[in-house]
């Protein structure tokens, strides 16, 4: 399947898509957010082009968003020291095992370091495995502050000091 990845700010109307996403997959891990407060962060992001961070990016195919993922000053609500961080990978169940993620963690890790960042963070419970395939490292095994989640967060690092 050929698809192409754009920054949010070129699918304006894709900012409500990915706050529906970022809300369903992870809201319930910060009881004080709701998804009003997703759809703001989003829409914000893609109407804010010139700023460094946050950004975010779609995968689509004609105009269908496939996916998403982010670039963030800082993903953690106890590693703020960390950053910047690999964030948001979301993929439609509809499009899951055909690249979308690859590509997407890809192209955010090509931007960090075409922004000048020498390392990239990001922290996961389901996506070890393809997260070391992309070349991140695991650091240490974190606490894990959602009550509803059965598996540890895994703190993981990308070195950007190479040319990708």
């Amino acid at each position: 399947m050929k698809f192409n990845i754009h920054p949010l700010s070129d699918f304006p109307n894709a900012a409500q898509i990915c706050a529906a996403w970022s809300f369903g997959e992870w809201g319930q891990s910060n009881p004080n957010k709701n998804l009003s407060d997703a759809v703001e962060r989003y829409e914000n992001t893609a109407s804010n082009m010139d700023a460094v961070l946050p950004a975010s990016w779609v995968a689509v195919q004609d105009k269908t968003i496939l996916g998403m993922a982010s670039l963030k000053t800082n993903d953690h609500p106890v590693l703020t020291n960390l950053g910047p961080w690999l964030a948001s990978v979301y993929v439609h169940t509809d499009y899951r095992g055909i690249g979308v993620a690859k590509a997407l963690c890809l192209h955010v890790k090509k931007q960090a370091y075409q922004r000048g960042f020498k390392e990239l963070y990001l922290f996961t419970h389901t996506a070890e495995k393809m997260y070391e395939k992309l070349g991140w490292q695991k650091i240490k095994t974190l606490q894990t502050y959602n009550s509803t989640q059965q598996k540890p967060d895994i703190l993981m690092v990308a070195d950007l000091t190479m040319p990708l």
